[in-house]
């Protein structure tokens, strides 16, 4: 099946998922601040399959030195290159949120995504090895693909982008189905806490899997939740 990721818009992307912060999204942004709040100072991270999402990539500001954003959609670059030049008035009420959480981010918001924020091109099944100090991934993995062997390859490739001891954070749609932007239609695999145990447990320490609940208005039809995921790389793992 070829995917036609240069047909993702951004835009109606954005309006159908951010334009508002959604309470499955608020859950998730208080429980990463605590854990980027547990972490020593980071020097490089990795945001993969980033798509037009920020805040992911805004939550972690204040504590790396340097961000890589990927994504294999060239749509999706453009628009994010654009932000990182003029950021779009809804992500703010996500900073504002960040900031009424911790005082660490009372810091300035689009300086700070200039100087440290590259995006570029690439390809989760073709990450560097041994390269970041945490690597993030928000849902990708299951968003890119109908196949299981596809779904644990990336996973498995997003672990390995990480040093040895290194930390791992990543988002799920639960049991997602195909979902579609505009009238385009895309991939998903459905997958479960279970499954995303078994997938990492392998080569992973300190692994906390926590199930986001359906909001009462959830997103889009097609998934049952979020699944929020922390973990180290084991220092064997290969």
């Amino acid at each position: 099946m070829k995917i036609p990721w240069n047909k993702f818009n951004p835009h109606t992307y954005i309006e159908n998922n951010y334009s508002s912060i959604h309470d499955e999204d608020n859950l998730i942004i208080h429980r990463l601040v605590d854990h980027y709040l547990s972490l020593p100072k980071l020097k490089v991270a990795l945001e993969i399959g980033v798509g037009p999402n920020l805040y992911p990539v805004m939550v972690m500001l204040p504590f790396v030195k340097k961000i890589e954003c990927i994504d294999f959609s060239i749509t999706n670059v453009i628009y994010l290159k654009k932000q990182l030049k003029k950021l779009a008035n809804n992500w703010y009420q996500f900073w504002e949120l960040m900031k009424s959480l911790n005082q660490k981010y009372k810091i300035n918001l689009t300086e700070n995504l200039k100087v440290k924020v590259k995006v570029k091109k690439g390809d989760i099944y073709k990450l560097s090895k041994n390269k970041y100090d945490i690597s993030s991934m928000f849902f990708c993995a299951e968003s890119i693909t109908t196949e299981h062997d596809q779904f644990v390859s990336a996973c498995k490739r997003f672990i390995k982008s990480v040093k040895p001891r290194g930390y791992l954070v990543a988002a799920f749609m639960e049991n997602s189905q195909s979902y579609k932007v505009g009238n385009v239609e895309f991939p998903s695999y459905p997958v479960n806490t279970q499954l995303i145990n078994k997938v990492f447990m392998t080569e992973t320490n300190d692994i906390v899997i926590k199930q986001i609940p359906l909001a009462k208005q959830p997103l889009r039809p097609g998934y049952t939740g979020m699944i929020l995921l922390t973990a180290t790389r084991k220092l064997d793992s290969r």
